[in-house]
């Protein structure tokens, strides 16, 4: 059964695979979860959200298939006299490695299926990914940009019998 976990580990392979040499964070709470001494520049995993696609499937029945957010911000450190020009470049550098890290798994996990961990990976973008600037955080100097999509498990969820007396 492909897990919030799963895909996780799926999207890190990608991005941690990138030339650039990006680093990898989860970062739920920053408070908690902030490493100050990470490298730069950085995909930080937020908080994913996740529901269920209920999918015609003939006789009247429904099947169920799972759906998986991918919420993750790139970021570049900037000097603290930064200029405007010097922004714009951090933000468009972290955009376009966004982008060719979801046409990366893309490529990888919707185009074609594939195995990990003994599970099959058959995804379909259910939602396009939107990309959303960011810049000087409260106590940083961090320009990029934020990335979210969602996609479908095209396997339906298995039968859950087994889980329940």
């Amino acid at each position: 059964m492909v897990t919030p976990d799963i895909i996780k580990a799926l999207f890190k392979g990608v991005v941690t695979a990138h030339r650039v040499g990006v680093s990898w964070a989860s970062e739920w709470t920053p408070a908690l979860d902030a490493d100050h001494s990470q490298s730069y520049p950085v995909c930080i995993w937020n908080v994913p959200p996740s529901g269920v696609a209920l999918i015609p499937s003939g006789n009247g029945q429904q099947s169920a298939h799972d759906l998986f957010g991918i919420v993750v911000a790139f970021k570049e450190k900037t000097d603290t006299d930064r200029l405007p020009e010097e922004r714009d470049q951090a933000h468009h550098r972290m955009e376009v490695i966004a982008r060719q890290c979801f046409y990366r798994f893309r490529e990888l996990y919707v185009l074609d299926s594939s195995t990990y961990q003994g599970e099959t990976i058959d995804l379909k973008i259910e939602t396009a990914p939107v990309f959303e600037a960011l810049w000087d955080q409260a106590g940083t100097m961090t320009t990029g940009t934020t990335m979210s999509f969602v996609v479908r498990n095209n396997i339906p969820t298995p039968c859950v019998d087994g889980y329940f007396s």
